[in-house]
């Protein structure tokens, strides 16, 4: 896999007033202990074409990163227009966010969060102009929800 890490162009406005903002800010990606992938222009329209335009991404596994992750979705998520999650004793397992719409294009959060301290968790912010519907069955397809 590619990994297209294209920071320095990604507009940090994308997720002000949310509370995962601060973990797309450089001083928490730039930790040794997490992944980051921000995408936006060419290298998203090749995996996503023109629906999407701007991929934000982050990778943990120390527990209190994914504690601090888990409370700002929770806070976030509160805000939803449209939501499907998983959870166990208040562990969002999988979480899918449609935001409401900002300069008219939609927001998504997705949480991928395995109760399991051992494996990664993942907290992915997209912005575009896919619809809700449309832009849950393509995520379906791109990203694997097993064993979620």
């Amino acid at each position: 896999m590619i990994l297209a890490v294209i920071s320095a162009w990604i507009p940090i406005h994308a997720q002000i007033g949310l509370k995962i903002n601060e973990f797309f800010t450089d001083k928490f990606q730039y930790q040794p202990d997490v992944t980051s992938i921000d995408m936006q222009g060419a290298p998203i329209n090749n995996q996503w074409g023109d629906l999407v335009s701007l991929y934000r991404s982050v990778t943990v596994t120390k527990p209190h990163h994914v504690n601090a992750i888990q409370s700002a979705v929770k806070a976030d998520g509160v805000k939803a227009t449209s939501r499907t999650a998983t959870s166990t004793d208040g562990h969002i397992s999988y979480g899918w966010y449609c935001l409401p719409k900002q300069d008219g294009v939609y927001r998504y959060i997705i949480l991928l969060s395995p109760p399991e301290n051992d494996k990664p968790t993942i907290l992915i912010y997209i912005e575009g102009r896919i619809e809700p519907l449309a832009f849950k069955q393509l995520i379906l397809k791109k990203i694997p929800l097993e064993p979620f």
